[in-house]
């Protein structure tokens, strides 16, 4: 039986119809909306389901595809990240230490702080997390560095894995 909660209590949810997803296939604290009929007995038959898109994408200028546009220097930079193995305890933490204090303007000279105070968005990409095999504990200090990344301002451990 699955169920959901409403502003009037508790509805058991038949989610047989073709197309829904299955029962395993569902995560707690999701906000979903529900289409259907209410049945004599208090359940609701489910025919359709929605969860919450994307938000709106923000309207990115972009220079002219003439050979002859330049990056000015006040144009905001993207920093693309990857690699990053946060947690995997045989990885040198250099790096990303490096990462950090490259963005938040506390290595390098003038023109390095002034190229870090461009940036605008950071993306990090694949490989950053680090998982741990099945049954194996995770690594003491993970949350610790997840936190003190997210500390200065750059959370680089928004990605798709866990970082426990």
């Amino acid at each position: 039986m699955t169920y959901t909660r409403t502003q009037s209590g508790r509805v058991t949810l038949n989610l047989e119809a073709e197309g829904l997803p299955k029962v395993a296939q569902l995560v707690t604290g999701a906000v979903l909306a529900f289409v259907g009929i209410l049945h004599e007995n208090g359940a609701l038959i489910v025919s359709d389901m929605c969860a919450p898109g994307l938000p709106p994408q923000r309207k990115i200028a972009l220079h002219s595809s003439s050979s002859d546009a330049k990056e000015s220097d006040s144009d905001p930079l993207m920093l693309l990240v990857s690699g990053l193995s946060l947690g995997d305890p045989t990885s040198d933490p250099l790096a990303t230490d490096l990462l950090v204090d490259y963005v938040t303007g506390n290595l390098g000279g003038s023109a390095d702080h002034a190229e870090a105070a461009r940036i605008a968005q950071v993306i990090v990409a694949g490989a950053s997390c680090y998982s741990t095999p099945e049954g194996a504990k995770p690594a003491a200090g993970v949350l610790c560095v997840a936190f003190a990344l997210c500390v200065c301002g750059v959370c680089l451990c928004a990605c798709d894995e866990m970082c426990v």
